[in-house]
C-alpha cells in the first residue's frame, strides 16, 4: 500500500483503515457474489468520540448495547482464549496497529522501550519513502535510538532485603 501510494499514512491522510480493512472486505464480499451487506465495527460505548465519527453505513453494536472496555475484559477472562493484550489506564497499548502514529508519544516511547525491534518496520517505511508518519513526533528511528540509549535505573535482578514490617 505504501509503495503503491509513495507516501505514508498520517494524521491528515489516514488511509490505513480504508485500504487495509474496508476495501478488502468489500472486494471479498463481491468476489463471493454478495453485493449488499452491512458492516460492523468493534467500537464500544466508552468510545463516544469514535462512535460520533461513524457514518450511516457502519454499525457499532457494542456501543449501541452499552458494552465498555471493562465488559470486554470480563468477557475474555471468562473464556479459554485471550490475546493477552495489556490493559492500562483505559487503553490497550498494543491494540490495533502496534505503533500507530495516532498513539501518543509517551505510549509509543514506552512500547518501543519494551521492545525496540517493534519499531523496525516503521523506521524502514519512513526511510524508504523519505517521509514521516507524524511530523509532531520524532521519527521511528529516532525513537529506537532513544530507547536504546536509556538505561534502567535499578538492576532488575536485585533481590529485595528480607523485612518483617513489624520489626
Amino acid at each position: 500500500m505504501i509503495e503503491k501510494k509513495q507516501f505514508l499514512p498520517n494524521s491528515v491522510m489516514r488511509f490505513c483503515t480504508t485500504e487495509l480493512k474496508i476495501e478488502p472486505i468489500n472486494k471479498y464480499m463481491k468476489s463471493i457474489g454478495i453485493e449488499e451487506f452491512e458492516t460492523f465495527a468493534g467500537i464500544r460505548a466508552d468510545e463516544p468520540k469514535r462512535v460520533a465519527k461513524l457514518r450511516n453505513t457502519l454499525h457499532a453494536p457494542l456501543a449501541t448495547s452499552g458494552v465498555t472496555q471493562a465488559d470486554v475484559q470480563a468477557f475474555w477472562k471468562q473464556n479459554s482464549f485471550d490475546l493477552g493484550l495489556e490493559f492500562r489506564d483505559k487503553v490497550t497499548p498494543l491494540g490495533n496497529c502496534d505503533l500507530c502514529f495516532m498513539k501518543g508519544g509517551y505510549q509509543l516511547a514506552s512500547l518501543i522501550q519494551q521492545k525496540p525491534s517493534r519499531a523496525t518496520w516503521w523506521a524502514a517505511q519512513e526511510e524508504k519513502i523519505k517521509g514521516r508518519f507524524s511530523k509532531d513526533k520524532p521519527t521511528y528511528q529516532q525513537m529506537i535510538n532513544f530507547s536504546k540509549s536509556q538505561i534502567d535505573m535499578f538492576d532488575k535482578n536485585e533481590e529485595s532485603i528480607a523485612c518483617f514490617c513489624g520489626d
